[in-house]
């Protein structure tokens, strides 16, 4: 025999009162408003795959960034040992110190960016989804992406990088436009010009 549920009313229990049955549908309604339907269900449930999948990459690209500061870092290390004058002697005092400030600086923003990072996780383990997207914002905001510049033997910021490329392409522009100003001013078109040129042919 078919087990009745709960607030289920099968087809033969005709003998039901009136108060029974109206009992029952009260209890189907206020069942429906505790339930949300299933296609809300289901885009709750999507929602929240993919607010994990989007944190779990922003989480792997912020370590490849924090490793590969550590590894400019450790190249840095190696460079001042290797070379014959280190990088303390060199400079100014002033540039020494602002090198040296420099370089805590960008330590102490891993160290503190990697404690963010831990938290994030901590709280994408606990499920706390509003937070740790506030977080990953601030982060986003706050982050500094270094590079290493092999040419000057020194990290350098990619916001940096960008200024130092649209000079590069200014720097490139204006030898461009030199270089066609000095090429059309070479061949001048008067007519004393080609008189001169008709002379020089006819001496070879």
């Amino acid at each position: 025999m078919k087990s009745f549920q709960k607030g289920y009313l099968e087809l033969n229990q005709i003998w039901l009162s009136r108060q029974e049955y109206e009992a029952h549908q009260k209890r189907l309604v206020q069942q429906r408003k505790l339930t949300p339907p299933r296609d809300s269900r289901i885009y709750e449930q999507v929602k929240k795959t993919q607010f994990l999948n989007n944190r779990k990459r922003e989480l792997m690209k912020w370590q490849t960034i924090q490793e590969q500061n550590s590894q400019i870092l450790a190249r840095l290390v190696k460079i001042s040992n290797r070379s014959p004058t280190p990088p303390s002697q060199c400079g100014t005092p002033r540039g020494r110190r602002a090198l040296k400030e420099q370089k805590l600086r960008i330590e102490s923003e891993n160290k503190r960016l990697h404690n963010k990072l831990i938290g994030i996780q901590s709280d994408l383990k606990q499920e706390k989804f509003q937070e740790s997207f506030m977080k990953h914002k601030k982060i986003q905001k706050n982050m500094q992406r270094f590079y290493f510049d092999p040419n000057l033997h020194k990290i350098k910021l990619r916001v940096d990088a960008f200024l130092d490329n649209v000079n590069s392409q200014r720097i490139h522009e204006r030898s461009k436009s030199q270089y066609q100003n000095s090429k059309s001013s070479r061949f001048d078109h008067s007519p004393f010009m080609k008189f001169r040129t008709g002379v020089m042919l006819q001496k070879f």
